[in-house]
């Protein structure tokens, strides 16, 4: 017990001017923090409820082994939409002999999309950003009242004014929000989760199934050698006492 009490979740309220203000974001526990044993049987418990799983990964680290086997053992078998997010893209930025880090930012983006690939057996949606960088705008453009629809101030659309929240990349994450969790899409997938919940236990029964089924055939051959190997015995003992 390290005395420190640990976050099981953090419940976020949009304002109005954002995009999806009906959206309810819950960011679970970290899976490899070293403060709660309960962080990743917290986080598994929220997931079953999710209609999108937003994975962040840090471009200084991606994809610890823990990232790793949450995605292959619990997230895959929900059948949950998942877009992969890496954050900390300012990091690489400090890169020595590269334009922003570019380079090593590509390096980064493509190992996500193959090992992610690879775990959830398809073709991930992968948003590279940096938070920080975001933040920093949006804070500058609210305390000069300007906000991100450009319909207040004089500062006129972020989107457009400032070339720091284009690299961050923030408004690609927007945007898919915006497109995504649409309300007929939300019901869409309130209606779709028991169903790829219930695919995954089948796949996972049939799996277990069939590696069984293939225990037995190799037992079922092993009786028959022994079975061949006592007949022979049992025949030359019979040769033998005829003698």
């Amino acid at each position: 017990d390290t005395g420190v009490p640990a976050l099981t979740q953090l419940h976020l309220l949009p304002k109005t001017k954002f995009p999806l203000s009906d959206l309810c974001l819950i960011d679970t526990p970290g899976t490899n923090a070293i403060l709660s044993l309960q962080h990743t049987s917290s986080t598994l418990r929220i997931l079953h409820d999710a209609d999108l799983i937003v994975f962040v990964t840090s471009a200084d680290r991606p994809f610890s082994e823990s990232e790793k086997t949450l995605l292959q053992t619990s997230i895959k078998s929900y059948r949950k939409r998942v877009v992969l997010v890496i954050n900390k893209m300012d990091v690489l930025e400090r890169q020595q002999g590269e334009d922003h880090g570019d380079v090593t930012k590509k390096r980064v983006e493509d190992y996500v999309v193959e090992h992610a690939g690879d775990l959830l057996g398809a073709r991930p949606v992968v948003i590279p950003l940096s938070a920080r960088d975001a933040l920093s705008v949006k804070l500058l453009y609210s305390s000069s009242g300007t906000t991100s629809d450009g319909d207040a101030g004089s500062g006129g659309n972020i989107n457009n004014q400032s070339s720091l929240w284009k690299r961050s990349n923030f408004g690609a994450l927007e945007h898919f929000l915006s497109k995504t969790l649409t309300a007929s899409s939300k019901v869409k997938t309130k209606l779709l989760n028991p169903i790829g919940v219930s695919e995954g236990i089948l796949i996972d029964c049939q799996n277990e199934i069939e590696q069984r089924q293939a225990e037995l055939d190799v037992d079922v051959m092993t009786l028959r050698l022994l079975t061949s190997q006592t007949d022979a015995w049992e025949k030359e003992q019979a040769e033998i006492i005829e003698k």
